[in-house]
């Protein structure tokens, strides 16, 4: 269903963002879970792209595009502050970054698996539900009507396979798919197998985007284990009042990394 993203909050239940910071650990997922920050300007840019793909009819109320303003003048000051009053409590983007998601978007419309997806599936989804090991939620992006296919949009620096690929990896979004076909067989419980996984990987330096089936690589016996783990910590969480140690009080060995 879809709710405010105030009130999907608000709902108990582990969610993906939290399993991703726990992936890395304890520090990571309290760090996650309690400490506010500020979104950057990447983060900012992604809300936008998302709200321009899934909530278009409500874009003008979640997204304020500023003008350039001299602030060096009365009247440029002053529409400055008018600006600003406007766009209070919404997310700002600049013309050009409008424009590039605009661009964006007609690349993505040209490639007809995801561009059916977002004509006929829910968008902006929220499933909550219990499995054995907890309560879990979340939000999906996209998703067909049965759950069978998910489609998560993500922006980053390169849509090239082999670096998408690490990146994928790195940031946990193997953990963050599991999670969702979790949710999908609660929206669906009579899903006959593994909901299909697909990423719209949408480059910010030239405004490409790239659609890539990631079912092979969030289902494989890693991505498993990492899922469990993390969910794990997740739990852990729950019993851990004050911010865990970062690092071991301890000597630990150091290891070369795999391409050292």
């Amino acid at each position: 269903m879809y709710i405010p993203f105030s009130d999907y909050r608000s709902l108990p239940g582990i969610n993906a963002s939290l399993l991703k910071a726990c992936a890395n650990g304890l520090w990571s997922g309290w760090q996650s879970l309690h400490v506010e920050r500020e979104p950057s300007d990447a983060m900012k840019f992604g809300t936008a792209l998302h709200a321009y793909f899934l909530e278009a009819d409500r874009f003008g109320d979640l997204v304020a595009v500023s003008q350039k303003f001299d602030r060096r003048t009365k009247a440029g000051k002053e529409a400055s502050e008018a600006f600003e009053a406007q766009a209070s409590g919404k997310t700002v983007i600049t013309d050009e970054e409008l424009e590039q998601i605009k661009r964006m978007h007609r690349r993505a419309a040209e490639i007809l698996e995801f561009s059916s997806l977002l004509g006929t599936g829910l968008k902006e989804f929220t499933i909550s539900g219990e499995m054995p090991a907890g309560a879990i939620k979340g939000r999906l992006d996209l998703m067909s009507q049965d759950g069978s296919v998910i489609v998560d949009i993500k922006t980053t620096r390169s849509a090239d396979p082999a670096l998408f690929a690490k990146d994928f990896l790195n940031l946990h979004y193997d953990v963050q798919f599991l999670h969702y076909a979790n949710l999908a067989r609660i929206h669906n419980p009579k899903l006959a197998s593994v909901p299909k996984m697909l990423v719209l990987a949408c480059e910010t330096g030239s405004g490409e985007v790239a659609l890539y089936d990631v079912t092979d690589i969030s289902t494989r016996e890693k991505a498993v284990e990492k899922y469990w783990r993390a969910f794990d910590t997740a739990l852990e969480l729950e019993r851990t009042p004050e911010c865990p140690d970062k690092f071991p009080r301890f000597a630990v060995p150091l290891t070369a990394p795999s391409w050292a």
